[in-house]
């Protein structure tokens, strides 16, 4: 029977907590309870004698891990069309004929391909000929070919551009290629809006356009932070997911699965979707009493909430979305640094050098994508495909 509070080596805790640790937690985690509280309370005491010592850094303005919604819509957004982005953007200008409105503008599409072959023909330019003459794209040992209108097939300038494949050689879904630090996905439908309408019946084309997710942990009471924790075990674990309306549909939002490819070398291997997340500890202010030490004094909320942070993420990170989930510690440089300088996941063999430096702290042995062309749509001008093409020289004329 759970009372007011729960004694714990020198400390308290109040008893929804408690609840929540019994009920939530240990069973999402398969810890015991004598050992999570043992951990539990050496944490605090460690945090808690060094939290003098310790020095707040500033970071990107953190999105409140209560609010699910704009938590996954942040996650999620790891990669962006390249069709919506131009469609939306100054890139085109909007004169007669070319308006943005109400209703899909088919000649405003037509245009948007055009300088989408144009990108293309300028970050992964071909032997010969334009990406624009293109009916096929195949793959011949490790080089990647395109057969164009003419007849004649041709390969890429520089072969190592390409990465991976995803699909069969000679009809894949879609292609990995890679222009400097910048990552590029063409999509293949032949029956997609898009593609049932393209010459080589390209669907989309995605950029990685990678920003950490910073997450906050504050709430105003106890009840809402046990539900930002069991948030956070529901993230490390990949099934965070939220239900909303919108325009009278009902609409499952949910962590984004990996993306099956094989590389180059024959190598299977999951490339991630989502954002790097740095859980931040450092913005609960709100004292809510929720722990206290053999004084009744309140451990510091930003001391629980780190320990806590911690220890599921530790124990309770079963995810198979491939997301890097880790505390907030340093000061994160206005670049995305994340995607710069990773680190090779253990679970994938020392041979997988092929894959894009950003990619590399991205790969799991997970299940496939729920939906690769989710976020098709709502990428308006400079959010962030158009900013990352323009970071890596690929200008808004440029890229048209």
């Amino acid at each position: 029977m759970i009372t007011n509070s729960y004694k714990f080596h020198n400390f308290n805790a109040k008893s929804q907590f408690v609840e929540f640790v019994t009920n939530t937690l240990l069973p999402n985690t398969g810890a015991d309870a004598d050992c999570f509280w043992a951990d539990l309370a050496q944490r605090l005491n460690e945090k808690s004698e060094t939290e003098n010592r310790c020095q707040t850094t500033a970071a990107a303005k953190p999105i409140a891990l209560l609010d699910r919604r704009t938590t996954l819509h942040n996650l999620n957004s790891r990669w962006g069309s390249l069709y919506s982005a131009l469609y939306n953007a100054d890139t085109i200008p909007q004169s007669a004929g070319l308006k943005i409105g109400n209703r899909f503008n088919e000649a405003r599409a037509n245009r948007v391909t055009d300088h989408a072959r144009k990108f293309l023909d300028a970050a992964c330019p071909l032997t010969e000929g334009s990406h624009k003459d293109a009916v096929t794209y195949l793959v011949y040992f490790q080089n990647l070919m395109a057969i164009l209108a003419d007849g004649s097939t041709v390969g890429l300038q520089n072969p190592s551009q390409f990465v991976a494949r995803n699909g069969p050689r000679n009809e894949p879904e879609s292609i990995l290629l890679q222009h400097q630090q910048l990552h590029i996905e063409i999509l293949f439908d032949r029956n997609g809006v898009r593609g049932s309408r393209d010459l080589s019946n390209i669907d989309d084309i995605q950029i990685e356009a990678p920003e950490p997710t910073y997450l906050s942990l504050e709430t105003e009471n106890v009840e809402q932070k046990c539900e930002v924790y069991n948030n956070l075990i529901e993230l490390a674990r990949g099934r965070l997911q939220t239900t909303y309306d919108s325009r009278g549909k009902s609409v499952t939002r949910r962590v984004k699965r990996c993306t099956p490819y094989t590389l180059k070398c024959g190598e299977e291997v999951q490339i991630s979707c989502t954002n790097d997340v740095l859980v931040d500890p450092e913005h609960s202010r709100n004292e809510l009493n929720l722990i206290t030490d053999q004084n009744g004094n309140s451990v510091p909320q930003r001391v629980v909430d780190r320990a806590v942070a911690s220890w599921i993420i530790e124990h309770g990170s079963f995810d198979n979305s491939g997301t890097s989930l880790e505390l907030s510690r340093r000061k994160p440089s206005n670049s995305r640094s994340t995607a710069q300088n990773p680190t090779v996941d253990p679970t994938v063999s020392a041979s997988s050098a092929d894959i894009p430096p950003s990619k590399k702290s991205h790969i799991a042995k997970t299940r496939t994508l729920s939906g690769a062309n989710e976020n098709k749509k709502g990428v308006d001008s400079g959010n962030p495909v158009m900013t990352a093409l323009h970071r890596h020289g690929f200008a808004h004329h440029q890229a048209g």
